[in-house]
């Protein structure tokens, strides 16, 4: 079984190093990101760096290489397990393929199944390792400082997550339907010349603003990003530029809200502005 995950696993690691795995796709380079499948996304983000799928593939290569020999087959279970185990939860989630997903669920299993059989050593190890560093006060207060360790990262997430989730009735992408500058309409195809003529509105969470002139897709060039403010204590909508050499702060007054569709009035730099928002 050693011989045959060392194998199997090393023509992963090959691949990753003569770049036969992850390799550039010219037709999902064009397509949109939302169109992807999971098995695209998934080669699009690691090829997008050599030097990850080197790592990756170095790890195996020698992984692999330390089955082969008694005297390291630990060292290369330990090396290679959680490399396949993400492995196969990224196959699995992301739908790689049913083949794929049944080879690395099977190279898994071998790795555990060697590691099984050095239960005994494993153990050993645990029970004889003592740790000679020094002693930080009693067993009470270690105690209390391995729960707090995890008790407060818990509580401080909770507490921002719920300061970001206050504003999620707004999240989403909304299509200016209509936008009326200083009380004249911008016609439909003024985006095509004037970046400040918005078509969609991205409204993202942790307080991040994108006003996007093109109704087809977002172009980072031609987009404005600002920060946003919300009070859901007096329901209030605050935007912040940074065009300017100074921030600047614009209350929004949001009217006709239900979910899908509202209407924003705001001030920005000298025009008054008047959207009609739809998600």
């Amino acid at each position: 079984m050693r011989y045959w995950l060392a194998f199997q696993i090393s023509v992963y690691g090959f691949e990753k190093l003569f770049e036969v795995n992850f390799t550039f796709s010219y037709h999902a380079d064009d397509t949109l990101v939302n169109s992807l499948t999971g098995q695209q996304l998934t080669w699009k983000y690691y090829g997008f760096s050599y030097g990850l799928s080197l790592i990756i593939g170095f790890l195996q290569i020698v992984g692999s290489i330390f089955l082969l020999f008694r005297r390291t087959i630990l060292l290369g279970i330990v090396t290679l397990l959680p490399v396949f185990f993400n492995i196969v939860l990224i196959n699995i989630f992301y739908g790689i393929g049913p083949i794929t997903i049944f080879t690395c669920v099977l190279i898994t299993l071998g790795l555990c199944y060697l590691l099984l059989q050095r239960k005994e050593e494993i153990i050993a190890l645990f029970m004889h390792y003592k740790n000679t560093g020094p002693v930080i006060g009693s067993k009470i207060a270690r105690l209390l400082a391995r729960v707090l360790c995890i008790l407060i990262p818990c509580i401080f997430i909770l507490y921002y997550s719920h300061g970001v989730r206050l504003s999620e009735k707004y999240f989403g992408k909304w299509k200016v339907e209509t936008m009326t500058r200083n009380g004249k309409i911008v016609p439909e195809n003024a985006w095509e010349k004037d970046t400040a003529a918005w078509k969609v509105i991205y409204f993202e969470e942790r307080g991040k603003l994108y006003y996007s002139p093109n109704p087809h897709m977002f172009v980072d060039s031609t987009a404005v990003a600002m920060r946003y403010l919300y009070d859901d204590t007096k329901n209030s909508l605050d935007v912040i530029s940074y065009e300017g050499s100074i921030p600047d702060t614009i209350p929004v007054q949001i009217k006709k809200f239900n979910g899908t569709s509202m209407q924003w009035n705001m001030i920005l730099n000298k025009d008054t502005l008047q959207m009609q928002l739809k998600k």
